[in-house]
């Protein structure tokens, strides 16, 4: 692979996995991937829980826990899921995350 082979790779994903980290979830959006983040409970303060929960609100992605994640993968991938259209992001990760704020605190 030429260039930034991680690059190469996201974009020819049909699906993500993923923990549930604000920048990870991000990325995959921008990239308008289909995302099943796993989240991590041995988390102390489980922000990746509440993460989860608000983007599955406005269906961008499904989350699961890690025992059942292995029966989650085909139902992401025949989901539906909304992705962003190109116009509605930026190249501004912090334009990005403003966006996702506002349409989650409509929810």
């Amino acid at each position: 692979m030429r260039g930034n082979p991680w690059k190469t790779l996201y974009e020819n994903a049909d699906l993500i996995i993923s923990h549930a980290g604000a920048g990870s979830c991000l990325e995959a959006l921008e990239n308008r991937r289909r995302l099943l983040v796993v989240i991590n409970e041995s988390l102390m303060d489980n922000h990746q829980i509440e993460l989860a929960c608000a983007l599955k609100e406005c269906n961008y992605l499904e989350y699961c826990y890690p025992q059942v994640c292995r029966n989650y993968i085909f139902k992401v991938l025949e989901k539906n899921l909304f992705r962003h259209s190109q116009n509605r992001l930026t190249r501004s990760r912090k334009q990005n995350l403003t966006i996702l704020n506002r349409e989650i605190r409509a929810r």
